[in-house]
């Protein structure tokens, strides 16, 4: 049991009691505008730990603001809406006319689903930093991985017109690349950067200096279309879900970890992945000049004009954020020009992009792809979208992405079909 008390005179106390994945709060005193923020940070604690079920022993409070009744409110409607619990198991009569009188009081009292844990268990499974446990979604289930342009013509910045194509992003494509939001090429020529496309959700990091990422999201008969210079889409259907949590005692789970147990789990030589993730942070680059009209010889790689043409994570980014990962990885010694190594040993080729969101729980469990990545894009800011890379470099290098838990969505890849410009 924890208990602490708040402030030089004593205003409220809070007890937090955790049994299992049920978290406890037994709250003393007054909960106005001042102590609300000192609860809602220590709720948002229990949840960034992974806690979905959290019970409120109101007996000893002796006054609720509308501030409080606030965090309240904001907390029920978060966990309800991952399949989690917020009740109250005992309550004060004050505090009782209070959410009566605000009518919350009726959703904050215990039901039968409310005081179990709810779960899909699927099996198991320890592997390195982790815990994995994972779902069959459908056996038979590939995908078919187009590859579209010529990523070789980002070395010089060549791209013209002619190496552009529109593409629609629906909800069964998954792809990412060097695009931009518009009608045409010319529309979007000083715009091109970083994308990820997930079940009909796109986000893009433009190279205008605006420095804000953008995105697009299908609805109803809508669908994101992008103009795109160079990319890889697979479309199919997806075969297991796998959810995977660091342990404690370990510290995060690194990529390339996660990538390393998908392969051996399906032992298959390519997959396609996308993960959500609460993240440790990550290490990437993103572009902040358009590749295009051969401006440059030696851009963006050669110093020292990487300097002005790439920006680099110089620490992990993003930390604490939710995430939104996608990438295609591969065994093959024949793997396409697109994917790279990941590391020195040259055992793994592939390619990922990240979006970052502001941090909000997931359900556990067994859940679906597009209602899931739908969430993200509720929050109405993208932070950021970045080439993911691994920075080895021995005296500055900062690693690789590392994640704290989360969903990942694999499926293999029969194919790779290369449609050059």
């Amino acid at each position: 049991m924890a208990s602490w008390r708040l402030g030089g005179s004593i205003n409220m106390e809070i007890q937090k009691v955790q049994k299992g994945e049920v978290v406890e709060f037994k709250i003393s005193g007054r909960l106005d505008a001042y102590w609300s923020d000192h609860l809602s940070n220590e709720i948002s604690a229990a949840i960034h730990a992974g806690i979905h079920h959290v019970r409120l022993d109101l007996l000893e409070l002796t006054y609720v603001s509308s501030a409080g009744i606030r965090v309240l409110l904001n907390f029920y409607q978060q966990l309800k809406a991952i399949q989690g619990s917020f009740i109250v198991v005992r309550i004060s009569e004050p505090a009782r006319a209070v959410l009566e009188l605000a009518g919350l009081l009726q959703f904050l009292s215990p039901t039968e689903a409310a005081t179990s844990v709810l779960q899909m268990p699927g099996k198991l499974l320890e592997r390195g930093n982790a815990t994995y446990e994972f779902f069959s979604l459908k056996e038979s289930a590939s995908l078919r991985c187009k590859i579209l342009g010529d990523p070789s013509l980002l070395e010089g910045c060549r791209y013209e017109e002619s190496n552009a194509r529109k593409v629609a992003l629906s909800p069964s494509i998954f792809g990412l690349g060097l695009g931009a939001f518009g009608s045409s090429y010319q529309e979007c020529r000083d715009r091109f950067g970083e994308f990820l496309a997930v079940s009909g959700s796109a986000a893009y990091f433009p190279t205008d200096g605006t420095n804000v990422a953008d995105y697009l999201v299908s609805s109803g008969k809508f669908v994101p279309e992008m103009i795109v210079l160079y990319g890889l889409f697979c479309e199919g259907s997806w075969r297991n879900l796998v959810r995977f949590e660091a342990r404690q005692e370990s510290g995060p789970v690194k990529l390339s970890e996660i990538v390393s147990f998908a392969l051996e789990f399906t032992k298959k030589e390519s997959l396609a992945m996308v993960i959500v993730s609460e993240t440790a942070g990550l290490v990437g680059a993103a572009l902040a000049k358009p590749p295009v009209g051969s401006v440059s010889a030696s851009a963006p790689y050669q110093y020292p004009e990487t300097v002005d043409w790439l920006s680099f994570t110089v620490e992990r980014a993003h930390a604490k954020s939710l995430t939104l990962v996608g990438g295609v990885v591969t065994r093959s010694r024949k793997a396409p020009s697109i994917l790279r190594w990941m590391d020195l040993t040259e055992e793994v080729a592939g390619h990922f992009h990240a979006a970052a969101f502001p941090y909000t729980p997931l359900k556990k469990g067994k859940i679906e792809m597009t209602e899931t990545i739908s969430r993200l894009f509720e929050s109405n800011r993208v932070e950021g979208v970045l080439h993911l890379i691994h920075d080895d470099r021995e005296i500055s290098g900062v690693g690789e992405s590392e994640f704290v838990r989360g969903a990942c969505w694999i499926s293999p890849i029969t194919e790779f079909v290369e449609e050059p410009s």
